[in-house]
């Protein structure tokens, strides 16, 4: 599973992150897409992403991909459900926690930790 080349289910520059669904499959964020991979290990789904993505976190059924200066949430097929553009406040993400309506986001760029509610900024942790 992974690794750096050319097959379907590895990067060809980077692995960023990973994460684990509500279904137990693998989610590897790396380069601009994202791949899901079987619980067994099979590359199951690629989806394309905007951007390079930092980070992702799963939520049940949607998954949360960090990029520089956003957070965006998409449904279990790949489509986009919602950004957060906060370029103001976000750099580089690290890591990114999802929990029902709530968001951490740890951002290497400023060093901090942010917390947002239903999308929304609420404060630094």
């Amino acid at each position: 599973m992974c690794g750096k080349g050319d097959r379907p289910e590895q990067f060809r520059v980077r692995l960023a992150g990973v994460a684990v669904d509500g279904e137990n499959c693998v989610l590897a964020v790396g380069d601009r897409e994202v791949k899901r991979f079987t619980r067994e290990g099979r590359l199951d789904t690629t989806f394309a992403m905007p951007d390079a993505g930092s980070t992702i976190a799963a939520d049940g059924e949607s998954f949360w991909v960090g990029m520089q200066g956003r957070i965006s949430h998409f449904d279990r097929q790949g489509k986009l459900l919602n950004t957060i553009d906060d370029p103001s406040r976000l750099g580089l993400l690290s890591g990114l926690v999802a929990k029902g309506g709530t968001l951490i986001a740890a951002d290497a760029t400023h060093r901090t930790i942010h917390l947002y509610q239903d999308g929304i900024w609420q404060r630094e942790i």
